[in-house]
């Protein structure tokens, strides 16, 4: 919600040429627009950041665990992985997941 941050990416944000939807009222930003606060963003970036954290223990310590995705009775995991032909996974590991929660990851 920084015009000043939008700027530097996207000079015709007010009623905007890149992001669909992301448009200026004479109050702001229009409700539709779909912007995150600093806060957000903030929030993000420590996620993602202890998500690095994470996995850079699971190196450290030769844990790879594989946990494919399912969505909609669909495997989103492996259909363009380069391993799937030597991978030894099974049905037991893969991980279901909602739409709601795709949205949020």
């Amino acid at each position: 919600d920084d015009e000043e941050a939008i700027h530097v990416f996207d000079e015709s944000y007010e009623n905007s040429e890149v992001v669909k939807g992301l448009k200026m009222t004479t109050t702001g930003f229009s409700k539709l627009s779909k912007i995150l606060s600093q806060e957000e963003v903030d929030t993000i970036k420590e996620k993602t950041w202890q998500q690095v954290l994470k996995m850079k223990q699971g190196i450290l310590k030769g844990q790879f665990a594989i946990q494919p995705k399912r969505l909609k009775d669909k495997n989103i995991s492996c259909q363009y992985c380069p391993f799937s032909d030597i991978c030894y996974h099974d049905d037991k590991d893969e991980i279901v997941i909602s739409e709601k929660e795709e949205v949020r990851e």
